[in-house]
C-alpha cells in the first residue's frame, strides 16, 4: 500500500462534497446490478477507498466464483473479514460505473498507473542499465485487453511493456498493451511520420531517462529512426538479437 500515497487518493477526490446524491461515486468497474436498484449513495471517503482496495487485494489471492460470495453466510464461502470491513451493498456501489467510455481502455486507472510510475522512480534510484521488454499478468477471465499466445509459457493474460533495472529486475516504468491502435501515436515532427508500436513503446519507456543511462532491448523495438530519436536525448542503446 506504500505506492498508494495521499496524492493518488486526493486525485480520486477532486471536489467536495464528492459525488454526493449520485449513483456513481468513485467507481472502477461496470456493474449494472447496482445501477438497476436506482439507489442514491453517500459520498465515498478516503478510509473507505483504502478498505475497498484492500478487499480487492484479498480477492486476488482468495478466489471465489463471484465477488458477492465474499459476503455469503454459508460456512464454505463466508469470509468474515470482508463483511466486517465493508457491507456488500456498499462495495457494490463503489464498484459500479456506467459513465461514457473513453478511447483509452484504461482511462479509469490511468491516473493510478501514471502515479505508480512516478512513485517507482521516486522511491528507487534507477541504475545506469535498464531493460525494455514485455511481460504478462496471468488472467483467464473475459476482457478486451486479454492476450492469447499459445506459444508462450503463460498463454493468457494482460500484456505489459516494462522498463526494469538490470541490476535487480525492479520495475521502474510500465504500461498495459491495448492492441495495435490502443495507444496514442508518437510523432516525429521532423519527418512528419508516425512511429510504429514497437518504436512508440521504446520512446515512452525511455522518455524520462537521462544521458547517464543505457537501455537494452531486443530487435522487436529496433529501427534506425528509433535509435536516432532516442540518441537526441542521450540515452545510449544496446540491441540484443
Amino acid at each position: 500500500m506504500k505506492f498508494l500515497d495521499d496524492e493518488i487518493v486526493e486525485n480520486i477526490f477532486p471536489d467536495k462534497p464528492i459525488y454526493s446524491a449520485t449513483r456513481s461515486p468513485c467507481c472502477f468497474q461496470i456493474n449494472l446490478y447496482i445501477q438497476q436498484q436506482d439507489r442514491r449513495v453517500s459520498p465515498l471517503t478516503p478510509p473507505e477507498l483504502y478498505d475497498f482496495v484492500g478487499i480487492n487485494f484479498l480477492m486476488g489471492y482468495h478466489i471465489l466464483p463471484s465477488w458477492r460470495d465474499f459476503w455469503q453466510t454459508d460456512f464454505d464461502l463466508a469470509v468474515p473479514f470482508v463483511s466486517f470491513v465493508m457491507p456488500r451493498d456498499r462495495f457494490g456501489q463503489i464498484l459500479s460505473d456506467n459513465r461514457a467510455m473513453s478511447t483509452d481502455k484504461l482511462y479509469k486507472v490511468r491516473p493510478l498507473i501514471n502515479k505508480l510510475n512516478s512513485n517507482y522512480v521516486k522511491l528507487y534510484n534507477v541504475s545506469k542499465h535498464v531493460s525494455i521488454d514485455e511481460s504478462k499478468i496471468r488472467y483467464k477471465g473475459r476482457h478486451s485487453l486479454e492476450q492469447y499466445n499459445p506459444m508462450k509459457p503463460m498463454k493468457r493474460g494482460y500484456k505489459l511493456w516494462m522498463r526494469s533495472d538490470l541490476d535487480d529486475g525492479y520495475t521502474t516504468k510500465f504500461d498495459v498493451y491495448q492492441g495495435k491502435n490502443g495507444n496514442n501515436e508518437v510523432r516525429d515532427d521532423d519527418d512528419n511520420v508516425e512511429f510504429g508500436l514497437d518504436e512508440k513503446v521504446a520512446i515512452d519507456l525511455t522518455a524520462d531517462l537521462q544521458k547517464k543511462h543505457e537501455a537494452y532491448f531486443d530487435n522487436f523495438f529496433t529501427s534506425v529512426r528509433l535509435l536516432d530519436y532516442i540518441y537526441l536525448y542521450m540515452v545510449f542503446t544496446h540491441v540484443e538479437q
